[in-house]
């Protein structure tokens, strides 16, 4: 049985088992450092990655403005646009209704004293003025017949008064021959008293004729007087009427150039309608409103010089202030230093000024120019980083604001380049990136 056993184990192939051994459990710290080199690795890819990042908003560069402050005297300015508008301007008012036929001037034309201007039809006007002149006709006809009726009369009274007169005379002459005769005994006394008794009805006659007479030529001639007063009232009042017929037809009152005149063939004028103006251009002021901030800072004869326009650098001063403030603004006027032959300009032109408000200051100051992009950050601004790449916003302090500039207080220094565009909904971020 045992030399069986050995030869059966002889015969099986060699498996190697005798030669394995038991290797010992590895350690907990070399587990651990194969997790911390992976997570070293990690750590640094993110790190490399966040460094290679694109950081903040990015923003085109197109149009990109950037402001490197300096500092510089402060200058205490208020910049206004100013409207050219005549010192005193000559209105041209509508004194009659009616319809434009004719427009014989035009916009800007300089125009001399007796000019037309334009003309207006009123057909009421007219019917008007032809039943006035008929009135007058007839009332004048009327006149004259009375006057003719006067003279008529006068003639016939002068006639019956010269016969009452003569008959009187022939009857004093009759009673003076009765009384010779009744004194001879030739006539009886009765009939001396039939001669004096026709002698004193022939002189009551001759009396009441005369007053008579002279109270119907009183009457007549009143009559005439109270008609000739009505005719020349209807003569003043057709003259009336021819007058304001002819200002249908209107003329050009003074020398000056023609503003605000409008007028079109068609239209319609109603009385009391502004259809323009006369002004004188070389007697022009600018006017300007200012907000109602500046009122106690502008003084009359404060200086101010134009910055654009045919009276540029041209010296100015305050020479009216309003001071009513309508929706926030005064207005202001700009006239020309006395001795400074200001250029014409046409009523209506729009200039930029200057006002000085104050001496500038002598100490230097940090400035930033006025914009929108200042109320967009709300007290903030994009500062540049050294490598123009980023822009950081950083809260600022601001003082005055005056001609586009506006004074830094604090959180700025000399040299550093500030965004000065408008950067919309990208203010609200806190880093920009540029290209």
């Amino acid at each position: 049985m045992t030399v069986q056993s050995s030869s059966i184990d002889a015969a099986r192939p060699a498996s190697g088992a005798a030669m394995d051994r038991a290797l010992p459990a590895p350690s907990r710290w070399r587990r651990w450092r194969w997790v911390g080199l992976g997570s070293a690795a990690l750590l640094l890819g993110a790190l490399a990655l966040w460094w290679h990042w694109p950081q903040g908003v990015a923003v085109p560069a197109e149009g990109l403005q950037i402001h490197v402050l300096r500092a510089a005297p402060f200058e205490d300015l208020l910049l206004v646009r100013a409207q050219a508008t005549p010192a005193q301007a000559l209105m041209l008012d509508a004194t009659e209704p009616g319809r434009v036929e004719a427009v014989l001037a035009h916009e800007g034309q300089r125009v001399h004293a007796g000019d037309w201007l334009y003309r207006l039809s009123n057909p009421q006007r007219d019917q008007e003025l032809m039943q006035r002149s008929a009135e007058l006709a007839q009332q004048t006809a009327n006149a004259a017949q009375l006057h003719t009726a006067l003279a008529q009369a006068q003639s016939q009274w002068r006639r019956e008064l010269a016969q009452a007169e003569h008959e009187a005379a022939q009857a004093s002459l009759n009673v003076e021959r009765q009384q010779a005769l009744a004194a001879q005994g030739f006539v009886s006394p009765s009939v001396l008293a039939d001669a004096q008794a026709r002698a004193q009805l022939q002189q009551r006659l001759l009396v009441q004729l005369r007053q008579d007479g002279a109270a119907e030529m009183l009457t007549r001639q009143r009559s005439a007087a109270q008609m000739t007063q009505a005719v020349h009232e209807l003569q003043r009042n057709l003259q009336f009427l021819r007058q304001q017929a002819q200002q249908l037809q209107v003329r050009a009152p003074r020398d000056g150039v023609l503003s605000d005149f409008k007028l079109q063939v068609g239209a319609s004028v109603r009385v009391g309608e502004r259809l323009g103006r006369i002004v004188n251009p070389q007697d022009l002021v600018l006017r300007a409103g200012v907000d109602e901030f500046y009122l106690p800072r502008v003084q009359l004869g404060q200086s101010a010089r134009v910055t654009d326009g045919p009276w540029q650098q041209q010296r100015l001063r305050v020479s009216r202030i309003t001071s009513q403030v309508s929706e926030g603004r005064f207005e202001i006027e700009l006239a020309p230093e006395p001795g400074a032959g200001a250029v014409a300009l046409q009523p209506g032109q729009a200039l930029h000024a200057q006002l000085q408000l104050a001496d500038s200051a002598g100490a230097a100051v940090l400035q930033l120019p006025d914009g929108r992009y200042l109320s967009e950050a709300e007290g903030a601004v994009f500062v540049l980083d050294a490598d123009g790449r980023h822009a950081r916003r950083r809260t600022v302090r601001l003082g005055r604001r005056s001609a586009g500039q506006v004074e830094v207080l604090a959180g700025l220094q000399a040299g550093e380049r500030v965004i000065t565009s408008s950067l919309g909904a990208s203010a609200q971020a806190t880093v920009l990136r540029l290209p």
